[in-house]
């Protein structure tokens, strides 16, 4: 049967964690430019898709993507005090010295994995992703039964796309449930996962168990990582 995208935790991160359905959630007027507002009749929370179109109708408008450079990674940033200006090298070898320096690549980057007993063995096994990989449900079609774990916005979507293409789904949740949807045949609400087990078994903090689950969607957040900040001179 196919399987899902292995993704053991020593895989490179996806460059971009952005599911087919994500919507944003905040009213674009307040995400917009002041100079550049989204087209009239845009949805007043859209879709992801609908923000990177806006993001490039923007450069286009202020002729911005020749100070743009694409698919360089930036290695290492280091300020030197002698000089006064930042130190920036590329994975292709060039360096650079700048004035100012601004990071906004936000942190949706390195993907955090809870330290649960018999987690890395479900990694390790392609019976477990983080949802940085996650794109949409045709990904998980050879499985019936999956657990998404965590309580946030992108398990919540995770969870519906899954129920809405009949899949069975077990949210494990962090917390204390609130505001959550109520259970159905299709979706049920579980504690927190304490151990993942053989055979599909998971161990739940009560105590309660599930059995025969075909996979787990670990929507668990980010870790903090920059990576290319040095120590200055």
């Amino acid at each position: 049967r196919r399987a899902a995208p292995p993704t053991p935790s020593g895989d490179q991160p996806p460059v971009s964690a952005v599911y087919d359905s994500l919507k944003i959630n905040l009213p674009h007027p307040i995400m917009a430019y002041a100079s550049f507002p989204f087209p009239h009749g845009t949805p007043l929370f859209p879709a992801a898709s609908v923000v990177v179109r806006y993001l490039e109708d923007f450069t286009e408008h202020f002729g911005l993507r020749r100070f743009i450079r694409f698919r360089v990674l930036v290695t290492s940033t280091k300020w030197s005090r002698d000089e006064a200006v930042w130190k920036v090298s590329l994975a292709n070898g060039e360096t650079y010295d700048f004035d100012a320096l601004i990071v906004s690549n936000g942190h949706y980057r390195l993907p955090r994995y809870p330290k649960v007993p018999g987690l890395p063995q479900w990694l390790s096994d392609g019976k477990a992703m983080h949802s940085a990989w996650y794109r949409r449900p045709a990904q998980l079609s050879p499985y019936k039964k999956i657990a998404v774990v965590g309580g946030g916005l992108s398990a919540h979507d995770v969870c519906a796309d899954l129920t809405g293409v009949g899949k069975q789904v077990l949210h494990s949740i962090p917390s204390s449930p609130q505001d959550y949807p109520a259970d159905s045949d299709l979706y049920h609400k579980v504690p927190r996962i304490t151990s993942y087990g053989r055979d599909g078994e998971l161990v739940f903090q009560d105590g309660s168990r599930a059995q025969g689950v075909d996979y787990v969607v670990l929507a668990t957040g980010y870790e903090c990582s920059y990576p290319f900040f040095s120590e200055p001179d």
